[in-house]
Order: structure tokens, then sequence, then C-alpha cells
């Protein structure tokens, strides 16, 4: 027996009478409670195992998800593994995730994610982290999350983390091969 409210990874549903606002709030406790469980989770290995095991965990966690997250999103969103419009939306799609402010900058030899207000920082600053520099999770993050992207150039690619330190924002650039396939 099946109802309107069921629904399997794989085969999304919309209960009966729910609209977009309903979608939207859903999505935003969503976001919110991803970034929430990363610091919780991270505060209590902080507390039980120190920080320089809590910062090697944090590291490979997010490696690890990166790479899923990647994964699902072109399955669902069906892309090709290998345009400028594919690594695009994979990025898009990992900030709308986090709930991040960003901009997506598509250039022919790169695409750049360009993130205004990053919701893990804000968490951090909200509770008063000083304890942490997000900045070594994300320099970690780039090869893995870029190599899974884009495997041909082995993730070739940087980012820029401004944010931190109030320089300007983080860009994260991941460079598209000559054989980018199409457009």
């Amino acid at each position: 027996m099946s109802t309107a409210n069921e629904s399997s990874p794989s085969e999304p549903t919309r209960p009966a009478g729910e609209g977009d606002d309903d979608i939207a709030r859903r999505m935003a406790v969503m976001t919110r409670m991803i970034v929430t469980l990363d610091g919780l989770w991270y505060r209590n290995v902080l507390a039980e195992s120190g920080p320089e095991v809590a910062l090697a965990m944090d590291i490979k966690v997010f490696q690890a998800q990166f790479r899923i997250a990647t994964r699902v999103i072109r399955e669902r969103f069906g892309l090709d593994g290998h345009s400028r419009v594919d690594k695009a939306k994979v990025m898009e799609e990992m900030s709308r995730l986090y709930g991040h402010k960003f901009e997506i900058l598509e250039q022919p030899k790169s695409v750049t994610m360009r993130v205004h207000r990053c919701s893990f920082l804000e968490a951090l600053r909200a509770a008063g982290s000083t304890d942490h520099d997000c900045r070594e999770v994300c320099r970690a993050i780039r090869p893995a999350w870029f190599g899974e992207i884009e495997p041909r150039t082995k993730g070739a690619g940087e980012v820029q983390l401004g944010l931190p330190d109030q320089s300007g924002p983080c860009d994260w650039t991941i460079e598209q091969p000559d054989d980018d396939g199409p457009e």
C-alpha cells in the first residue's frame, strides 16, 4: 500500500497540495540541519579526541561527502560529466545544498563557484569558534572534489579563500580541458 507521502531516494514525490513555498521552507530547514549536524559532529569529536583528530576527520568526511554529492547531483540532473555546463550545475547545487550565497562564473576554460556568504563560516562565527580554520578544510577538499568533477585534468584548479579574513569572496575555480564536450 502506498501513500502520497512515501518516496524512495530514487523517486522523489510531491505530496498532494504541497506548493513551492512548502518546498522552499523544507529546503531551508534541510540546509540548516546539514550545517548544524556538521557543527555538532565536529564539536563532539573535538571534545573527545582533540583538534588534530577532529580536523583530520572533518577533512575525510567532507572529501567523501563532496564526491558522493557530485555523483548524486549528476545522476539526478542527468549531467554528462564533461562540459562546463555540468561543472556549473554541480557547483550550483552544492552551494544550494549548503545554503551559501553564491554565483557561478563560466569562462571558456574554467568554471568558478564564487561564494559570497558561507553557511559553515557563519555557523563557526555564531558559535564563537576560534579554534577551527575553515581554510584548512576547504584547501584539502579541493583536490578530491575537483578530481571527481573533472578526472581528465586530475582536478586542476584553485581555491581562493577570502571570506575567513574578509578580504573578498571564496572562489573555487576548476579548469576545463580542451576537449570539453558539449557546451
